[in-house]
């Protein structure tokens, strides 16, 4: 008997659908999937960029832009909050008030809600740029957002990347020079658990490395390859003490540093990081310990801050998603499914070939240059499925009918 191309395909989509599903001996219950703990997923959301007129000094009248987008995964949470004068009347620079990009989640005070970080090259303050990209890269497994700016030293890239059930945010800060970069340097802000001034109290800092424990007052230099990560409390400030949100600490890599200076204050603490001349990558890992004892952070961070160091040296900041698919085999899979689909296929080849284009064009264009390219992909990604799965189906189809015709 030969069947018609309907009755056909029918039977043979059923088969395939049946085929996907377990078998089960007499007296088996079927069970439901496992369901997946909330620790095991990063979420992440942008709050999207908005601009008001504001008051700051200076500045009256002009456009405020804020942004902050939130990371989380578990009971651990971050959140990254963009702010600067975007006003016309500032051309391709923007009005910088505190800082530009703070860390308002965990805790206001650790590092600062209001501007914690700062990346210099040559001198000059990257953030005072106007930036040209702000993206949510990648969510799931892992969670990941990055800023870009196009100095006229640099094309500079930041990424902040949390991974499911991980306690700190690793960083990445990565620039392709357009000029001879002689000086880059990082500056750290943080209020380690209490804004004392603000509150008219007095508190009791330290600042702990694995080389060396200092009190507030004073500057100290840092040995980058002792001093490999910096743990900053309040002594009288503490949770064991019911006061206090908690510690905070950052992580560096010997390898990106030559030298630093902490000036730990009595109320702002500051961290100031020289990055080794040649240098264009910089990797970093932040805490804020809010809620736990002095105590019980920096035991944690004793213990495991030479396993965060090497994950943080062989991670990959490039989003997972970007990496699913390259120009080559793209075009080698989807070659195989037009000659299988045949003519069904041919509506599908100037797609094909376009969504080849952009695969090129990624893997041409590597480093914080690329961007664009990166861009094109990760917006391409839904219909690069999409495609894949349609020509999937033709082929099974004409494969069906073939088998039904004979």
């Amino acid at each position: 008997m030969r069947l018609t191309r309907t009755a056909g395909t029918a039977m043979l989509l059923v088969w395939v659908c049946c085929a996907a599903q377990p078998v089960l001996a007499q007296g088996d219950v079927p069970v439901a999937p496992p369901r997946v703990p909330p620790a095991a997923v990063v979420a992440v959301e942008d709050g999207g960029a908005r601009q008001a007129p504001t008051q700051y000094a200076g500045h009256e009248g002009h456009q405020y832009e804020n942004r902050t987008i939130t990371l989380k995964t578990g009971d651990t949470l971050f959140s990254l909050h963009y702010r600067a004068c975007v006003d016309e009347s500032h051309g391709d620079r923007v009005g910088i008030v505190e800082g530009y990009l703070g860390m308002p989640q965990p805790s206001n005070e650790n590092w600062y809600g209001g501007g914690f970080f700062r990346l210099a090259l040559n001198g000059e303050d990257v953030g005072s740029y106007r930036l040209v990209d702000v993206c949510v890269s990648e969510q799931g497994e892992r969670g990941q957002c990055e800023w870009v700016w196009e100095t006229p030293a640099a094309t500079v890239r930041l990424r902040f990347l949390l991974e499911a059930g991980a306690n700190h945010l690793k960083a990445e800060a990565v620039w392709q020079p357009k000029v001879e970069i002689t000086k880059a340097s990082i500056s750290l802000l943080c209020y380690p658990s209490f804004f004392t001034s603000w509150h008219k109290r007095k508190g009791e800092r330290r600042v702990i490395t694995p080389r060396t424990d200092q009190p507030e007052g004073k500057p100290f230099d840092l040995v980058p390859a002792e001093d490999t990560y910096l743990f900053y409390c309040d002594r009288i400030f503490d949770v064991a003490n019911g006061e206090g949100k908690g510690p905070c600490a950052v992580l560096f890599r010997p390898e990106d540093t030559q030298a630093g200076k902490v000036s730990v204050g009595g109320y702002g603490t500051t961290t100031d990081l020289e990055v080794k001349p040649g240098v264009t990558q910089v990797r970093m890992a932040f805490w804020d310990f809010t809620g736990k004892t002095n105590t019980a952070a920096q035991a944690w961070l004793a213990e495991n801050a030479v396993k965060v160091r090497n994950e943080l040296t062989s991670a990959d900041f490039q989003p997972q998603a970007l990496r699913t698919y390259t120009a080559a085999s793209w075009s080698a899979e989807t070659a195989t499914l037009l000659a299988d689909a045949g003519e069904s296929g041919a509506p599908y080849q100037s797609e094909v070939e376009r969504l080849a284009g952009l695969l090129k064009d990624l893997e041409q264009t590597a480093g914080p240059g690329g961007w664009p390219a990166e861009r094109a992909v990760l917006k391409a990604l839904p219909q690069l499925e999409q495609t894949r799965w349609q020509l999937k189906i033709q082929a099974l189809l004409a494969r069906g009918d073939a088998m039904w015709a004979k």
